[in-house]
């Protein structure tokens, strides 16, 4: 067998001769459109293993100007730390570099002026579709400026209708959460940033048990004011449903410093299945998001688009994860 050295600033032809094909050949399989010029798969494993065994990284600034496009994607997030993000940017991360594309991402710190100079900065680069981030809310006005720019977007959250979107079933999280803590025997449950989708399928855990459940809302915006206090409350609730692990996690750390046992006293509940769930002193039970899953979902819905392809929409659903703290 014939070993192939890789060198540095291989060129496409260079590619097809070592792989016995043609330069638009290589060229096909390097944008994903084997399968348009019929490439067979035999073909197409046999020009991508040259690549891989090459180490060939195609020169994408030629390609642009060659092809009057910027190959780039732009994605707009609230946050960098945003529990779902970084499992959900490898997903999206692995198509577009399948597909060829660099990803260009940035954070609006829930600031709208930044945003707007962010959106203003994503059009200079000559971005060719964009991933919405959850929470991430354009004005009508720069979306019919995108439109005109045959921009395509995908929200990563749920959309109005007509819209691309790439979410989890928030219902059947809540769904899935409240029906385990009513399967343990709980009535008397706190909730604290549950979103109003996750309390529609809350509620309709609370209609099939057919029991009589109290459902109290933590009235703080920060879970950890005046908890202290509650955990001596007699009549509090005796589980917690939280809508993020992180937060989850810290109420599990400050009811163990006052002495509440997790989970006979309280049990508690998260959501997303992140590192802090498994990492808790206590193991926290979570409902998980596929979150890698939603961002590939994500990312080839808007190369759909792009290739002129309908509006579409992926829901993709929850697990829940049992661990110690229920």
């Amino acid at each position: 067998m014939t070993t192939i050295r890789p060198k540095s600033g291989m060129t496409i032809r260079e590619i097809a001769e070592l792989a016995g094909v043609s330069s638009a050949a290589v060229s096909a399989v390097l944008n994903n459109r084997w399968k348009q010029i019929r490439l067979t798969e035999q073909t197409r494993n046999k020009i991508a293993a040259v690549i891989k065994e090459t180490r060939f990284q195609p020169n994408t600034a030629g390609k642009a100007l060659a092809y009057r496009r910027s190959f780039v994607i732009g994605m707009i997030v609230e946050k960098i730390n945003f529990s779902f993000l970084p499992e959900a940017l490898e997903g999206i991360e692995d198509l577009t570099e399948q597909k060829g594309y660099g990803l260009l991402m940035m954070t609006t710190r829930k600031d709208p002026a930044r945003q707007e100079r962010i959106l203003n900065y994503l059009l200079a680069r000559n971005v060719e579709g964009m991933l919405l981030g959850p929470g991430i809310d354009i004005p009508p006005t720069f979306l019919e400026t995108l439109a005109a720019r045959v921009i395509p977007v995908v929200q990563m959250g749920e959309a109005p209708e007509g819209k691309s979107f790439a979410c989890v079933d928030g219902a059947q999280i809540g769904y899935l959460g409240m029906r385990h803590l009513l399967e343990r025997g709980h009535q008397r449950i706190a909730c604290w940033g549950t979103s109003p989708m996750i309390h529609e399928g809350i509620d309709r855990a609370i209609r099939e048990s057919g029991r009589e459940v109290r459902i109290d809302h933590w009235p703080f915006c920060d879970p950890m004011e005046s908890m202290d206090q509650w955990f001596h409350d007699t009549d509090r609730p005796t589980a917690m449903f939280v809508g993020s692990d992180e937060v989850a996690s810290r109420i599990l750390h400050r009811a163990i410093r006052q002495g509440v046992k997790i989970p006979e006293e309280l049990a508690l509940m998260g959501v997303n299945d992140t590192q802090a769930a498994v990492e808790a002193a206590i193991p926290l039970t979570t409902v998980s998001q596929p979150k890698y899953e939603q961002g590939q979902a994500a990312a080839q819905l808007l190369f759909d688009l792009m290739e002129g392809k309908p509006a579409q929409s992926v829901v993709l659903q929850p697990n829940l994860v049992v661990r110690e703290s229920t």
